[in-house]
């Protein structure tokens, strides 16, 4: 993909290798986030590509900056956010289990128990780089796609979107299907057969040929 476009991999505030302030995490901040991310590198117009819950934070900074998306992508997104997560993700969310779950997720049997649904095969230093992305942001992030619901922007958006879905996705259910059937003018929809959430790690080849053809219609 880098050989055609120029790419870059922000880690949202809070994640990876970001700062981790006490801040109130939220789409709408994550959205604001890369749109100031991006003026300071002085870029006004970008293909962007969001995966799961980032394909819903891409949504809302189309929504609250039009201008700056050419194309987008959204890999296995978060488009209704009751309709979404298994009941393993649904449970981070839970009062009583976001007290525990700081304190659970340093041990790595627990952080296996909760990525077993991000991917079949996961290896110990996976899990540990998923880890490191933070419990504040990541729990502040589903707590606010609970509510969220982007299904009626999805059918009036003019940009031109491409939604990669997968069939053994065990993190955004497929619930969220009767969506996509219905009446999408500006969104093209392709399925990957026999990947799950991260398919861009599980079929690379197949991902990166799909979105190259997307971007270069």
């Amino acid at each position: 993909m880098s050989k055609s476009f120029r790419c870059i991999a922000p880690d949202i505030i809070g994640f990876g290798e970001s700062d981790k302030p006490k801040i109130d995490y939220s789409i709408n901040g994550f959205a604001d986030f890369i749109h100031k991310f991006l003026n300071v590198l002085s870029i006004k117009k970008a293909n962007v590509l969001g995966h799961s819950m980032g394909g819903t934070i891409a949504i809302a900074l189309s929504i609250q900056s039009r201008e700056i998306i050419d194309k987008l992508i959204l890999v296995n997104p978060v488009i209704k956010g009751k309709d979404a997560f298994s009941t393993r993700v649904r449970m981070l969310s839970l009062p009583i289990v976001r007290s525990l779950t700081y304190l659970l997720c340093k041990i790595r049997t627990v952080r296996r128990w909760i990525a077993k649904d991000i991917m079949a095969r996961m290896d110990d230093e996976l899990i540990d780089d998923i880890a490191r992305g933070g419990y504040r942001p990541m729990v502040g992030g589903l707590i606010s796609l609970q509510n969220i619901d982007f299904s009626r922007w999805l059918k009036e958006a003019v940009v031109p979107i491409l939604i990669v879905t997968t069939d053994r996705d065990k993190v955004v259910r497929n619930r969220q299907d009767y969506i996509l059937r219905d009446g999408l003018c500006n969104v093209t929809i392709r399925t990957i057969s026999g990947a799950g959430h991260c398919v861009m790690l599980e079929a690379p080849e197949k991902f990166n040929r799909i979105v190259e053809e997307f971007l270069n219609g």
